[in-house]
C-alpha cells in the first residue's frame, strides 16, 4: 500500500504526472481515491496514464485514444 497525498483542487499536470511516475515505478495495480471531485478526477487520469508506457503522452490518451482506450488500472472510491 502506498499513499500519494497532495492532489490540489484543479490539480496541475505536474502533480498528476508525479503520481503516474510513482504508480509506474511501484507497479501499482489498484488506485483508491479518497477526497473530493479533484481527487476522483485526478485518480481517473492517473489510472489511465499509468497503464501506458512513458513514450505515450497522457494527453494523447485522453484526446486521441479516448474512444479506443481499452486499458487502465482499476480505481475506486469509498461511498
Amino acid at each position: 500500500m502506498l499513499e500519494f497525498g497532495g492532489i490540489e483542487p484543479n490539480p496541475s499536470y505536474e502533480t498528476l504526472m508525479k503520481a503516474v511516475k510513482i504508480a509506474r515505478e511501484q507497479q501499482i495495480t489498484f488506485l483508491l481515491a479518497v477526497g473530493g471531485g479533484s481527487v476522483l478526477d485526478g485518480t481517473k487520469f492517473i489510472a489511465a496514464a499509468a497503464h501506458y508506457d512513458e513514450s505515450v503522452d497522457p494527453w494523447e490518451i485522453l484526446e486521441t485514444l479516448r474512444s479506443k482506450r481499452q486499458k487502465r488500472h482499476p480505481d475506486g472510491a469509498p461511498c
